[in-house]
C-alpha cells in the first residue's frame, strides 16, 4: 500500500484540528444569525398583516373621507376669505378716493369763496341802498 498513508492521516487530522474550532464557531454564528433572521421575518410578516388590517379598517377609511371633506371646506373658506379681503381692499381704496375728491371739492369751494372775498375787497364794498337814494 501507500507508505505515506500515516503521514496523510496525521496531516489531515492536524489540518482539521486547526480549522475545525473556527469553522464550528462560524457554523454556530451562521445558525444563530439564520434563526434571528427567521424571527425578524416572522415579526415583519405579522406587522405587515396588522398594518394591512388597520389600513383597510372602516374607521380609518371614514377618517380619510372626513379629512378630504374638511380639507375641501378649508379650501373653500380660504378662497372666500381671499375674495372678501380683495373686496374690502377695493372698497377701502374707493372710500379713500371719494374722500380725496370731496376734500378737493371742499378746498376748491373755499378757494373760490376766498377769491370772491378778495375781489370784493379789491373792488370795494357795494354801495348801500340808503346811500344811493340820497
Amino acid at each position: 500500500m501507500n507508505p505515506y498513508n500515516d503521514a496523510i492521516n496525521d496531516l489531515s487530522k492536524g489540518f482539521v484540528s486547526i480549522y475545525k474550532p473556527s469553522l464550528t464557531n462560524i457554523q454556530r454564528q451562521l445558525n444563530e444569525l439564520t434563526s434571528k433572521q427567521n424571527m425578524l421575518i416572522i415579526q415583519m410578516h405579522d406587522e405587515n398583516i396588522d398594518l394591512a388590517d388597520v389600513q383597510h379598517s372602516p374607521e380609518i377609511q371614514e377618517l380619510f373621507k372626513k379629512m378630504n371633506l374638511y380639507q375641501n371646506k378649508l379650501l373653500t373658506i380660504r378662497k372666500a376669505m381671499k375674495q372678501l379681503h380683495e373686496r374690502s381692499t377695493k372698497l377701502t381704496n374707493r372710500a379713500l378716493r371719494l374722500q380725496q375728491i370731496r376734500e378737493k371739492e371742499k378746498f376748491a369751494k373755499l378757494q373760490s369763496e376766498l377769491d370772491l372775498k378778495r375781489e370784493e375787497e379789491l373792488i370795494g364794498s357795494k354801495p348801500d341802498k340808503s346811500e344811493s337814494v340820497n
